[in-house]
């Protein structure tokens, strides 16, 4: 058996995955975390417009239909681009572990936009086989409701996971209030749901301060939680976006 060429390069272990060279896919991963990130941010910004607006905005016809359509138009645009930029993401390389997840969470958000579409033509089918019978409408909505914010709850739990992956594999630690910030985005939406109901339950003996104080507050967290995301988002897309410098191309 002859011994190896001192001059023969180095056989890299096939134990030790290296991550890819620059690429194209790291430039389109880091623009759709960027375009993800400005949705993010475009969303809370129209949700927060909206409370505001509920609460001292004018009231007459022509200024709150025109204001609802502008708000509707806005968020309907940051969840395009939230769902071209997860698109864009998905195509990151698959030495960062975040491929399958990411595409897994596309898969989810494209299902819960499919369902929702699908939701109002079903119904109107139901409506005309059950005619007035309001127990299967309800039934029907209900269900619909439930497996969207299932889908959407799957979305975030597996984008949190392809982030965490993107940041672990360019030797970037992912923050440690991540995990915290997943599940208060799942839990604060319910929290504030059974809390509303509760209060408008007892309206006779709660003062009404009560439920807009519960509200704000749920709206603040909600925002927080949310910023807080898309703070991680950022984290990824400069991590990924380094990988194009010449300094990372001679690694």
């Amino acid at each position: 058996m002859t011994a190896p060429s001192p001059e023969a390069p180095p056989v890299p272990s096939a134990l030790e995955p290296r991550p890819e060279g620059p690429s194209p896919r790291w430039r389109r991963a880091a623009q759709g975390l960027r375009w993800m990130r400005l949705a993010t941010y475009t969303g809370v910004t129209t949700l927060v417009l909206a409370t505001l607006w509920s609460l001292v905005g004018d009231r007459t016809p022509p200024a709150s239909v025109m204001a609802g359509d502008l708000l509707y138009a806005l968020s309907f645009l940051a969840y395009v681009a939230f769902a071209a930029g997860l698109w864009r993401y998905r195509s990151v390389p698959a030495c960062t572990g975040a491929a399958r997840p990411a595409r897994q969470a596309f898969a989810c958000l494209a299902c819960g936009v499919a369902l929702y579409l699908l939701c109002y033509p079903a119904l109107a089918l139901l409506a005309r086989v059950f005619g007035a019978d309001d127990r299967w409408l309800l039934a029907f909505v209900v269900l619909c409701y439930v497996a969207v914010i299932a889908l959407n709850v799957a979305c975030s739990v597996l984008l949190v996971r392809a982030l965490g992956a993107t940041l672990r594999s360019l030797g970037e630690a992912p923050p440690a209030w991540v995990p915290m910030a997943l599940v208060a985005s799942i839990a604060l939406p319910i929290l504030l749901i059974a809390v509303e109901i509760a209060l408008l339950s007892f309206a006779t003996i709660l003062p009404r301060v009560g439920l807009g104080l519960v509200l704000a507050f749920g709206l603040a967290a909600e925002v927080a939680v949310v910023l807080a995301l898309a703070a991680v988002m950022g984290f990824a897309a400069r991590a990924l976006a380094r990988q194009e410098s010449p300094e990372n191309a001679l690694r």
